[in-house]
């Protein structure tokens, strides 16, 4: 019995280290400058993997071998599955916006809205199901907790004016920011994108 509890929280451990990871990069990013980029990059990238091809098994806490028990796939509903997989992809999504807004990526507000639009659908769609099935509350109460969390770093970061995200995450770059800012203002000049590009290739 206590490796049919241990199996599935190993899931929710990778979840949490690569969560607190994150963080911690994020929070060397804002105080200390671009020193660990590509770190940063590689975490964020790692863990929107996983959201993506491990949601299933996260959100039921399930693993892999458990799809060959045909008592376990008995318990995985339409709706688990489903919605399991679905949520997954929007955590995905998520993650790679941040990734985005941090790095300045061309797209980088359409990136945001999207997810916040992915937030917003999913969890309307999980509450009109939720209040009629008041049993599911358990599994659909660990959507509500990520969407809180992740949709309240991302509607931060879609609300921040850009200019103010800028001065922070690149202060010591001023010719990024002024070539960000002329790109920004003329998105279809190449000589504005090649520009870009030459500044942010002397951080990377």
């Amino acid at each position: 019995m206590a490796s049919k509890d241990i199996r599935p929280k190993g899931l929710n451990k990778v979840e949490n280290y690569g969560a607190i990871i994150v963080l911690c990069l994020l929070g060397f990013r804002f105080l200390f400058g671009v020193g660990l980029d590509f770190f940063l990059l590689t975490a964020i990238t790692i863990l929107a993997v996983f959201y993506l091809w491990f949601g299933f098994f996260l959100f039921n806490k399930a693993v892999p071998f458990d799809l060959l028990d045909r008592r376990k796939r008995a318990g995985f509903t339409p709706f688990r599955t489903v919605s399991s997989i679905l949520m997954g992809m929007v955590y995905s999504v998520c993650l790679i916006a941040v990734l985005y807004a941090v790095f300045f990526y061309t797209r980088m507000q359409f990136m945001l809205g999207f997810s916040v639009f992915l937030l917003g659908v999913s969890t309307t769609l999980i509450l009109v199901y939720h209040w009629f099935n008041r049993t599911d509350s358990a599994f659909l109460g660990q959507f509500y907790r990520r969407t809180a969390i992740m949709g309240a770093f991302i509607i931060g970061l879609t609300f921040t004016p850009v200019d103010t995200r800028l001065k922070l995450l690149y202060a010591d770059f001023p010719g990024f920011i002024e070539a960000y800012r002329e790109y920004r203002e003329n998105p279809e000049s190449e000589q504005a994108l090649e520009q870009l590009r030459s500044e942010r290739s002397k951080f990377r």
